[in-house]
Parts: C-alpha cells; sequence; structure tokens
C-alpha cells in the first residue's frame, strides 16, 4: 500500500486537497515509471515520479510523507528541484496482495 502526493514547484499557494488536482498550472505528461529521490530535511527516500509538467508532478511514496520543514525531489541525472506537498491521497490497495 503505498500513497500518491502530487508537488508544486514553490511558488503561489494553489490550495490543498484533491480538488485542487485538475487545476493545474500546465499540463501534465505522463511518464514511464522514473524512480527518483524524495528529500525531507535532508534525509532520502525512495519514490516513483508518475507523471510530470513544468509547475508540479504526482509521485508514489513506499511510506506515509512524514512530517517535515523542507522537501525536494532529487532526479536521476544528479538535478535536485525544492518542493511543497499540494495533496497526499491515501494508500491504496497493496497490488501484490499478500505475496
Amino acid at each position: 500500500m503505498t500513497p500518491t502526493v502530487a508537488l508544486n514547484d514553490p511558488g503561489p499557494a494553489s490550495g490543498s486537497g484533491p480538488d485542487h488536482a485538475n487545476q493545474r498550472g500546465a499540463p501534465r505528461f505522463a511518464l514511464m515509471i522514473r524512480a527518483a529521490r524524495l528529500i525531507l530535511d535532508g534525509h532520502d527516500h525512495l519514490c516513483v515520479i508518475r507523471d510530470v509538467s513544468a509547475t508540479g508532478m504526482k509521485i508514489r511514496l513506499f511510506h506515509s510523507l512524514p512530517p517535515h520543514r523542507t522537501l525536494a525531489i532529487g532526479l536521476g541525472n544528479g538535478e535536485c528541484h525544492a518542493a511543497e506537498a499540494v495533496w497526499t491521497e491515501p494508500p491504496g490497495p497493496d497490488p501484490f496482495g499478500d505475496v
């Protein structure tokens, strides 16, 4: 069971909650699954980027989003981008069951 988190480029507040998920500042493009680092207060956590736009992205986590003061995304090419969590979706059913 993994939660989904929407991230935006820090900037003017864009609201919160899933109702704002479709009020994006730029069109999102679906990606193949891309591994990335979610960096919370300087600590790395594995995540998967699901889609991305010029102003935000949706990521999948392997744990709940812990409380944090700073948040960034580290990409495979070495780039690191500051971000802010806009909304989180609770974990869904485990696609692998009790394997």
